[in-house]
């Protein structure tokens, strides 16, 4: 009897235990951030850094380098060349082409439509 007991709880552990492994992997996959999201997600930690603007720029071309080496090499590069009225758009564009659905980064959008309007600190 003693040894059933033992084997019914092992049966109900392991059940357990697989339930949580499968749920763990199903919001995992279900919930992955993708790059723009993580891209946002500097930009969000970077702007509401209380440096000049040049240090901005430069935090974010090193955080962007360092965390998503890929897309700073296929993309951010570019990005970071032209005009600032443009880098949202065009980033906005290459997530919504990316992800096949609507994107946007509120932050990164009024960075690039308030930052670079304002008049340089002499």
């Amino acid at each position: 009897m003693i040894k059933l007991h033992k084997i019914g709880v092992l049966v109900l552990v392991n059940f357990f235990i697989s339930i949580l492994l499968i749920s763990c992997e199903s919001s995992a996959s279900g919930k992955a951030v993708s790059k723009y999201d993580q891209l946002c997600q500097i930009y969000k930690e970077v702007v509401s850094m209380p440096v000049e603007l040049r240090v901005k720029e430069g935090t974010l071309v090193q955080r962007v380098q360092n965390e998503l080496p890929d897309f700073f090499n296929k993309n951010y590069t570019y990005i970071a060349r032209a005009d600032a009225d443009q880098r949202y758009p065009f980033i906005k564009k290459l997530a919504e082409e990316e992800l096949k659905s609507k994107w946007s980064c509120e932050v990164m959008q009024s960075y690039y439509d308030n930052e670079f309007s304002r008049p340089a600190k002499n």
